[in-house]
């Protein structure tokens, strides 16, 4: 009975998000706004910056309170430098696509292991610290943004022949761009160059 209670304990303590030992984080990276373009067509990277401040956040992960905290400063964020709008579609989609069940690249506390369960959690302070460190680290190593924005323009052309698609990425399109030439008057008359500051 007893080597059978120490069989389980045992078991118990080497499932993952059960051991009480500090993880460390994985590689930081950011691609800007994932599966979405960084600015408008004239302004390629308008709200880059808001998205790579969002993936600062999303790496680190945390509770499920901080990531609705993050996911509310990226629209807050997009809604400043463009629209209302588009600060609430970008956050229909992170509040749809950043789940942490999913074991995407971009999903809530991408700087630890899917353990392919709630990975809502509170951080240790030395885990936080760890994880803040890897996102100096990379910026301080000359890391730079993977844009999905380049590649926007150009996945754009090559969907729109798929049958169906055609017109849902031709109104899109013309949203962004509609959309876009707001943000161009918005973007002049505050002088807000939508890079990402380094202080």
């Amino acid at each position: 009975m007893r080597r059978s209670v120490l069989r389980w304990t045992a078991a118990l303590l080497l499932l993952p998000g059960v051991s009480t030992a500090t993880w460390e984080p994985g590689k930081f990276s950011t691609d800007g706004c994932s599966l979405f373009p960084d600015g408008t067509s004239e302004q390629p990277q308008l709200w880059q910056s808001c998205c790579v401040r969002h993936d600062e956040a999303y790496f680190v992960g945390g509770t499920r309170a901080e990531r609705s905290a993050a996911d509310r400063a990226l629209r807050d964020c997009v809604a400043a430098v463009c629209s209302e709008p588009v600060g609430d579609l970008m956050l229909s989609g992170v509040t749809l696509g950043g789940s942490p069940l999913f074991a995407t690249p971009w999903r809530w506390g991408y700087a630890w292991l899917h353990t392919g369960q709630n990975d809502y959690r509170v951080l240790k302070p030395d885990e936080r610290q760890a994880a803040l460190a890897e996102i100096d680290r990379f910026w301080a190593s000359g890391g730079r943004v993977d844009g999905f924005d380049e590649r926007w323009w150009e996945w754009h052309g090559m969907l729109a022949a798929l049958p169906g698609l055609r017109q849902h990425l031709a109104a899109l399109s013309a949203e962004l761009d509609r959309l876009g030439l707001r943000c161009d008057e918005a973007v002049r008359r505050t002088g807000f160059s939508g890079q990402r500051s380094l202080d």
